[in-house]
């Protein structure tokens, strides 16, 4: 008897932010067709657990099916999902191509991510819980704002330099923040990987400067802010999604990327995210 499975086609690449999409996308669209998903050991999975995803890819009795890269990612999302159920209803196992990131999030995100994804209890204790802390462990009066600034820098540069925003950018981020929220407290802490950006160095020269944490503990830290600011980074967006929700973009970057088409940045442009609030500066 075949067995109906979904599973990854070819190497899962990419860092936190874009496994976070991989292990999201085929394990919730597995809940949505009523199947199993399985991925390779990803890295993410070693400090959360995902439901409906088996952290292997087990021998498959029958030889699958694969869905091109292309009809996944710009198809009609209405024929993806029929072609992958005829597959299922022949009892063939489903091969989804690895690397595709957030093109269909939003159709493949019918359940909140916090009901996807739980931090194991080594690495973490609740991110929801965590969300209500402060940046020094305690909890945050009613009258104070957490925002924390994420600056990426080392893989920014060989990927896109211009992808790396201002100093001035912050700053604006900031101001509109605070001009937002009256009567409120901003308790601003700046988080990095690049204590030479230029960004970075700006902050420093205020009296703000940056601890340095493992990759994962700058990833949790972020979850714990109201409002993050962000680069266009899936890092920063995974935290937002696994904390408050809410986030600020480089303007000028989402709108180029929602120029081209590009599904995530367009929603992200219209604020069609599902599970975040996003703000543009």
């Amino acid at each position: 008897m075949f067995s109906q499975r979904l599973f990854f086609s070819g190497k899962v690449r990419g860092g936190i932010g874009n496994q976070f999409f991989q292990a999201n996308m085929i394990s919730q669209l597995g809940l949505q067709l009523g199947v199993a998903a399985e991925s390779e050991p990803l890295e993410i999975l070693r400090h959360f657990s995902v439901r409906n995803l088996r952290r292997e890819i087990i021998r498959h009795e029958a030889p699958p099916v694969h869905i091109e890269r292309d009809f996944f990612v710009n198809g009609n999302w209405n024929d993806v999902l029929r072609r992958i159920r005829q597959v299922l209803r022949d009892r063939k196992s489903v091969g989804v191509p690895a690397g595709v990131l957030g093109e269909r999030f939003a159709e493949t995100s019918s359940l909140p991510v916090y009901k996807i994804f739980r931090p194991r209890a080594e690495t973490q204790r609740s991110i929801r819980e965590r969300s209500r802390l402060s940046t020094i462990g305690n909890l945050v009066p009613s009258d104070e704002l957490v925002v924390l600034s994420h600056h990426r820098g080392k893989d920014f540069h060989q990927w896109d330099a211009s992808a790396i925003p201002s100093f001035a950018y912050y700053k604006t981020a900031l101001e509109l923040i605070g001009a937002s929220n009256p009567g409120m407290t901003i308790r601003h802490d700046v988080v990095t990987d690049d204590e030479e950006l230029p960004s970075v160095q700006g902050f420093i020269r205020e009296g703000k400067v940056p601890r340095r944490r493992s990759t994962y503990e700058d990833f949790m830290f972020l979850s714990t802010a109201h409002i993050i600011i962000a680069p266009p980074s899936t890092f920063s967006f995974w935290a937002a999604l696994m904390g408050s929700g809410t986030i600020v973009f480089p303007e000028e970057w989402v709108q180029s990327k929602a120029s081209t088409c590009d599904i995530l940045w367009s929603r992200a442009s219209q604020n069609k995210i599902p599970g975040l609030q996003i703000l543009l500066a």
